[in-house]
């Protein structure tokens, strides 16, 4: 699902400490 990946890259960009 998209919605799954999105999640998944929003999660990522915290990791890193970015928002996007």
């Amino acid at each position: 699902d998209k919605l799954q990946v999105i999640n998944d890259i929003i999660d990522s960009s915290r990791v890193r400490g970015l928002v996007y």
